[in-house]
């Protein structure tokens, strides 16, 4: 089962500046793991059920029930990152830049040159860096962003395939079908 939870750190770190500084931890975590982790199929069992409840409650319940999730989620100490390396990890501003810029318009059409030049370096430069600090590729990271999207979607929309598959970015219907069969 797939379960995918979409808002900003930038919204989560506000509520910990402006009141709830207990959140500052979990900020701490999401930032270094905004890339994505997959986590163990042992831990995640044992949260089954706060699975359940989050996709059952609506309202301040859910965020309660969102945020004891991600709280529990930070002890798994067997998940492992997406690909490559956690965030945590990007050292370059180039990358970290280009990775920000994706994070956010990732359902927008976007193409490395593009993406270089938000990062104010060129497309082999950023290639590389995305090789060597994220062991992965421009095409297949926007892939994952652009399905884990599609997932959220499928889970908490009713739209048709073909506009989901457009809401999260794919130029078109064969693409999507493509990737998600590829990743998922």
């Amino acid at each position: 089962t797939v379960q995918v939870a979409f808002f900003t750190l930038e919204w989560l770190q506000t509520l910990a500046e402006q009141g709830a500084p207990e959140l500052l931890p979990l900020c701490r975590w999401l930032a270094q793991i905004r890339q994505g982790v997959v986590f163990s199929p042992q831990f995640t069992a044992t949260l089954l059920a706060k699975f359940d409840d989050l996709h059952q409650q609506r309202g301040l319940a859910r965020l309660m029930c969102l945020l004891d999730i991600l709280c529990q989620l930070q002890h798994d100490t067997d998940m492992r990152p997406l690909q490559g390396h956690a965030a945590a990890q990007v050292q370059d501003t180039r990358l970290a830049t280009a990775l920000s810029h994706l994070q956010d318009h990732y359902t927008e059409a976007i193409t490395l040159d593009e993406l270089a030049a938000i990062a104010k370096t060129s497309s082999a430069t950023l290639k590389r860096l995305l090789a060597a600090q994220m062991q992965t590729s421009f095409s297949a990271l926007l892939a994952q962003l652009r399905i884990g999207h599609a997932c959220n979607l499928l889970f908490t929309s009713k739209l048709p395939i073909p506009a989901l598959a457009q809401a999260s970015g794919f130029p078109s219907l064969s693409q999507f079908y493509r990737k998600f069969s590829e990743l998922k």
